[in-house]
């Protein structure tokens, strides 16, 4: 009798049981049901700052523009929207995700690069930002 149960814990130590794999199942998808919306929401921030960076950009890209080429620029801000325009020239325009400009603003920026505005007041997920302007004279 002695050989028939050294047979049996042989077949059994072989593999992994049903009830083993439900457990590990299980504890997995309880990680993940914690992990996932910490890693979603730090997703959306990268998002937002990524819109964010690029926003900025634009606004120091036409600052240059109009400082190197001697164009004049109306900028449009409301809602999502950003709008501007080159004097003369065709309205070109892009919709944020992650900003949002309130109140509604508008800014010139003059051929020698100078804003009409020190700042633009942006809201990025839930929180005030400024943009500021014309930093680029300041002598420090």
């Amino acid at each position: 009798m002695r050989g028939v149960c050294s047979r049996r814990a042989e077949k059994r130590t072989g593999g992994i049981t049903l009830i083993e794999l439900l457990v590990v199942f299980s504890i997995v998808g309880m990680l993940v049901t914690l992990v996932a919306p910490v890693g979603y929401r730090q997703m959306e921030k990268a998002r937002a700052q990524e819109e964010w960076m690029v926003f900025r950009r634009e606004i120091n890209e036409l600052a240059f523009l109009a400082f190197s080429r001697g164009y004049r620029f109306d900028i449009h801000m409301s809602g999502s929207a950003l709008e501007w325009s080159r004097q003369g020239g065709e309205l070109e325009s892009r919709t944020y995700e992650y900003l949002f400009f309130d109140p509604e603003q508008k800014i010139s920026i003059s051929a020698k690069g100078v804003a009409s505005q020190p700042q633009i007041r942006v809201w990025q997920a839930g929180r005030e930002r400024e943009l500021k302007l014309n930093e680029w004279m300041d002598s420090r």
